[in-house]
């Protein structure tokens, strides 16, 4: 009865292994972000992944820190990756990847990362199911939402004037050149006023 009782709770407390993307919740047309993914419970010594990048995005990758001694091997276009290493050693929990992933100037809307292709080798060569957390999202900001609340409002056109004015006499303070005209003037602060009004 006691050994019944602790194989019900080994198995109640076991992990699933998983494969998790994660990144920042919001972002800017045209930035390049860090998206990471991370493994947790991974009892493999070998993985594989695919991640869908949406149409117009692109990504680098590059070891994460808990892949030491694997070597990590991706298609052209970085969506499919092979994790695998001249050893057995099964992968540790944390970041196997860090994913460079580039906005589209003309991004707008949600993107979504779905994870697929998951599979897992164990120390032994035995194929090793891995789950995927739910899909990584990332929310682009309108570019005139300059203070990246998630809205365009008197505050961005309040923000867009100031660097206008400032701008005169300090270039470098025109960052938000929405019309990338080279400066940030008044067609810069009505843009921010049309978007607030739902004009474009």
């Amino acid at each position: 009865m006691k050994f019944a009782l602790i194989l019900l709770v080994g198995v109640a407390f076991a992990q699933t292994p998983t494969l998790t993307l994660s990144g920042p919740a919001t972002a800017r047309p045209g930035a390049t972000v860090t998206v990471n993914l991370s493994v947790a419970a991974s009892g493999s010594a070998a993985l594989q992944w695919a991640i869908g990048l949406p149409a117009g995005y692109t990504a680098t990758v590059a070891d994460g820190a808990a892949a030491t001694g694997k070597n990590l091997t991706c298609t052209a276009n970085n969506a499919f990756c092979l994790l695998v290493g001249q050893n057995a050693t099964v992968i540790g929990n944390g970041v196997v990847a860090a994913y460079s992933l580039r906005v589209p100037a003309s991004a707008s809307g949600t993107a979504t990362l779905p994870l697929s292709n998951l599979l897992g080798a164990s120390a032994v060569g035995d194929p090793v199911t891995i789950m995927s957390a739910p899909a990584y999202s990332l929310q682009i900001l309108a570019a005139e939402d300059l203070n990246g609340d998630g809205i365009v409002t008197a505050a961005d056109v309040t923000l867009m004037t100031t660097q206008a004015i400032a701008s005169q006499t300090t270039p470098s303070a025109c960052i938000n050149d929405l019309n990338t005209d080279g400066k940030c003037d008044v067609l810069d602060v009505f843009q921010v006023v049309l978007k607030s009004l739902g004009l474009i």
